[in-house]
């Protein structure tokens, strides 16, 4: 299996492109960066902050306890009571929810993510064997 990463432009909707605030730690999602939300585990997260990094999107990576998990799911704050979450910025900011989802987001705005479709589709067929291949692994954790 040959992986190439497309060449395709950093898309404009990324909503900060100053890498150095992101280095910094400054910046929140009222003023314009977006955070994971994610265990302070590897997990269904890695993925996400290797596409930031390896794509130059800014994020803050929010690294939960189980008891903070816990309180946000009692709230009702998780869409489909799970993690990761990934908050847009601004003042009605949405939260995004689902692993791949959010992967394929950043992985866009990173220009990781291809956009003829079938290149997409080869990418797609990944993210989903890691999917399936996880699924044993996460049945034996919860």
């Amino acid at each position: 299996l040959t992986i190439v990463l497309p060449t395709t432009r950093k898309s404009s909707r990324h909503p900060t492109s100053d890498m150095s605030a992101a280095a910094a730690g400054e910046g929140d999602v009222g003023g314009g960066m977006p955070e994971l939300r994610y265990f302070d585990c590897p997990g269904k997260g890695q993925a996400i902050r290797l596409a930031c990094k390896l794509g130059g999107v800014s994020i803050r990576d929010v690294r939960l306890s189980r008891p903070d998990f816990e309180a946000l799911r009692a709230d009702g704050a998780l869409p489909f009571g799970q993690l990761p979450v990934f908050d847009l910025p601004g003042d009605g900011g949405e939260r995004l929810a689902q692993a791949g989802a959010i992967l394929r987001l950043v992985g866009k705005w990173g220009g990781l993510y291809p956009a003829d479709p079938i290149e997409a589709c080869r990418v797609d067929m990944l993210l989903e064997l890691e999917g399936d291949l996880m699924l044993p692994m996460l049945l034996t954790v919860y």
